[in-house]
Formats: structure tokens, C-alpha cells, sequence
């Protein structure tokens, strides 16, 4: 089905004002409105005959169908221009939607376009913008690929050369700029609808909106590890050290992981518990280190580090401590320093914070 609708304004005889005759075989020429560019009629509404020009008959007539906005000019038989009639709509208010699988050339007879990628990419070209005098939809509706709109030449769309509808239910409303020669998006909608209460959407590319679920109860939104996605999660770890921190190991780089995301705070917590029972909390966020300790020396002896967010002393010579050295995909690393001959086995447990 086409746009295509008669002109009503040649089906009524035409009369020269000058002389008050029916003009008969004048030539009536058509233009896009506001212009000298020659504009397609048709003589049937299925548009298969075209002319940018038409005889009225004995009687002043001609039917001629149009699609589009028209600037008419009726010439005499001596070439005189008669009437200049400009900005005269002709469009059928008929809306046509299509079902595309394989590659398509959308025109102006096309208002929206259904999408089925199960076969692979699909590509939608699309006429001439300047052919355009309305809204084009188009819409991804199944399969697993893309679906690649590519405006005519270097027509672009928000300034780009193509748009990708990546997701089912991925839809596109353009709008065309006749004078400027582009397109511009209203909508990239990406597997949004249906929403529930506590959906949000947030923008999964410049030009494309995506929706976040709602979450578990009490979950917090994070961005996800690529930095370009919000995601829930509880954002709490608790965890031990594994393995357990042999004292009289040598200073160096352990890394743990576990996590199930990079920290961003760390609280720390653990000791030996023995006849020389230490004991040491702490925290750290990277770069600030702090820590307060215990241990058993005869007496019971405690301290403050500001250097270190785990503090095990089995005397006041014998430690081993530990800074956080980085925060990891999946966990942290701890750099452990070794003072004197500390001994045992220390259970450092942790809470990590995203």
C-alpha cells in the first residue's frame, strides 16, 4: 500500500483568470514544495507510472496521484506561468507496517518496519530523506542479531552514519530534516517494556536507553565491572584470609580472591590465639592504613599503627604487618612485612565493602 493520494485540486477544471477559458492543454509541472526541484506524480495510487509533468485535457482536468508536500505551476500554451500554487500537501492517511527478515530499502511508503533477525543481520537501508514527510519506526521484534539502519549517503542519524538495534524489542522512531538531510532519533527503546515498580532505565550508548530490573530487597546499584552498566548486589563481603598467614613467613605480596567484586574498604579482624594470644583490628581503603593491636607479653601490652591495617605481635620485636597494596577484580592483595622471628599461625577475618 502507498501514501499516494489523488490531487483534488486538478480534478476541478481549471481556469485561466486572464480570459476566463478552461485551460486546455496547459502543462502543469511539480516541484517539492519551496523549491525548482522536479517532484514525482503517478497516474494510479500503486505509484508504477511517474512524471514530474501533466497535460490538462479539453476540459481543464488531469488525475494525477501525489506523495508528499508539491509546488504546482500551471504554464499556457505559450509557456506563461499561470498559477504557482506552493506547499500543497498530498498524503493518504493510511499507515502501512512491514515484516522484514532479509535486507530492505525503506521508502516514504513506509511508516513502520518489524524486524526478525533469527537468520543473521539484517540491514535497513533507507531512501533519500528528502522523500520522507513523516515519522519511520523501526523495530527489532526476534532473533539473536543485529539490525543495521543505514541512512541514504551521508544522510546520518544524530550525526551518525548508521544506528544498531542490538536487543528484541529495540525500536527507532526517526524523524526527518528535509532541509538539513538527516535524520534524528526520538526513541531507542532496548528491551524496555514491560516495566514493573522498580525498573530504571539509564543509557546503555549515546543513543540507546536500557532498563536495570529491580533489584533484591535491600541490594544497592553499583556500575558494573566495565564501568558501563549499573548493577544491584549486596556490595558486603565477609571473609577469612585463606590461606591463613604462617607468621614466620617472609615478607612479600599475597594476593586473595573470593571477593566477588573490587573493594573499596576493607575491615580486618584476627589474631593467634595461644598462651602468646595477639590480637588485631584494622582497616583499610588503599591508600589509608590504620590499626590498633594487642598482644600478650607478661603483660598485656597494646598498640596504634598508622601504617598498617593488620598488626599480629607475638612480642613487642616479633610481628608480621600487612597493608592493602591494591584492590582487585575479585579481591585485594595484602603486602606483609616481617619483623624479627614472629611464629604461629594467625586467622585474619575481613569485611569487604564495594
Amino acid at each position: 500500500m502507498t501514501r499516494a493520494l489523488q490531487i483534488d485540486l486538478l480534478l476541478a477544471p481549471v481556469i485561466d483568470y486572464r480570459s476566463g477559458d478552461v485551460a486546455s492543454g496547459y502543462s502543469v509541472y511539480f516541484y517539492a514544495a519551496g523549491t525548482t526541484t522536479a517532484k514525482n506524480v503517478w497516474t494510479e495510487k500503486e505509484k508504477t507510472n511517474a512524471y514530474t509533468s501533466r497535460t490538462l485535457g479539453s476540459n481543464g482536468t488531469v488525475q494525477v496521484y501525489g506523495d508528499g508536500v508539491y509546488k504546482i505551476v500551471i504554464k499556457d500554451t505559450e509557456a506563461a506561468t499561470v498559477y504557482t500554487w506552493d506547499n500543497v500537501k498530498c498524503q493518504a492517511n493510511t499507515f502501512t507496517v512491514q515484516s522484514k527478515a532479509n535486507t530492505y530499502t525503506a521508502t516514504a511508503d513506509d511508516d513502520m518496519i518489524l524486524v526478525d533477525t533469527t537468520a543473521g543481520d539484517v540491514t535497513i537501508n533507507i531512501a533519500t530523506v528528502t522523500d520522507f514527510t513523516h515519522p519511520l519506526l523501526i523495530k527489532r521484534t526476534a532473533g539473536a542479531n543485529n539490525v543495521i539502519i543505514n541512512p541514504y549517503l551521508t544522510q546520518p542519524v544524530d550525526g551518525e552514519p548508521t544506528l544498531t538495534l542490538t536487543a528484541n524489542d529495540d525500536s527507532a522512531m526517526l524523524y526527518p530534516d528535509v532541509v538539513g538531510e538527516a535524520w534524528y532519533l526520538a526513541n531507542i527503546l532496548a528491551g524496555i517494556y514491560p516495566l514493573t515498580a522498580g525498573d530504571m532505565l539509564y543509557a546503555s550508548a549515546p543513543t540507546s536507553l536500557a532498563k536495570l530490573a529491580a533489584g533484591t530487597a535491600n541490594f544497592k546499584m553499583f556500575m558494573n565491572a566495565a564501568g558501563g552498566a549499573p548493577e544491584w548486589a549486596s556490595g558486603v563481603k565477609v571473609g577469612a584470609l585463606s590461606p591463613a598467614r604462617d607468621l614466620s613467613a617472609a615478607s612479600g605480596d599475597v594476593s586473595y580472591t573470593g571477593v566477588g567484586f573490587k573493594p573499596s574498604l576493607i575491615f580486618f579482624f584476627g589474631g593467634v590465639h595461644t598462651t602468646q594470644g595477639t590480637m588485631s583490628a584494622g582497616f583499610s581503603n588503599g591508600t589509608a592504613h590504620e590499626g590498633v593491636f594487642l598482644y600478650l607479653d607478661t603483660t598485656l601490652k597494646t598498640g596504634v599503627n598508622s601504617a598498617a591495617a593488620i598488626n599480629i605481635h607475638t612480642s613487642a620485636a616479633d610481628a608480621q604487618t600487612a597493608i592493602v597494596k591494591s584492590f582487585d577484580a575479585d579481591g585485594f592483595t595484602l603486602t606483609w612485612t616481617k619483623a624479627s622471628s614472629p611464629t604461629g599461625t594467625t586467622i585474619i577475618n575481613y569485611i569487604a565493602l564495594r
